[in-house]
């Protein structure tokens, strides 16, 4: 028998997203619902969206655990963009699959990405957080 994937996205303020440098984020339940930071593009918000249905569900099948995926990411101070960019993240390699995926889509639907990359760094402000809170300390899971 299958079984039904249930997924509920929501475009929400930024100041919503369980970590600062979250854009997109998966919160496991049924249905698993994805955050998506509100952009000026809808097919932006499809794009992470569609990232962070992938990322779950490799996470889900390979038991990568969400509390310790929000720890690492809420520590996350570089020198990464993304912390699932980072080789030492716990989905690393999740997070590259879903960016592989992504970027195929953002090719098909016509997007620049250095456009998409602007919005996405200008709306976490990674750089802005890091200025704030001093050097990098390390977060290893």
């Amino acid at each position: 028998m299958a079984t039904a994937l249930g997924f509920r996205i929501n475009e929400v303020p930024h100041e919503r997203q369980r970590a600062p440098v979250n854009i997109g984020d998966w919160i496991p339940g049924k249905p698993v619902e994805i955050r998506v930071s509100s952009m000026t593009d809808r097919r932006y918000v499809f794009l992470v969206a569609l990232h962070e249905m992938v990322e779950y569900e490799l996470c889900r099948v390979f038991r990568k655990s969400d509390q310790k995926i929000m720890a690492f990411d809420r520590s996350y101070l570089g020198p990464y963009e993304e912390p699932g960019d980072d080789p030492h993240a716990l989905y690393h390699v999740e997070h590259t699959i879903a960016t592989f995926i992504e970027k195929a889509a953002a090719k098909a639907k016509r997007v620049s990405w250095p456009d998409y990359s602007a919005e996405v760094s200008r709306i976490t402000s990674l750089e802005g957080l890091r200025r704030k809170q001093g050097p990098r300390t390390p977060a290893v899971p």
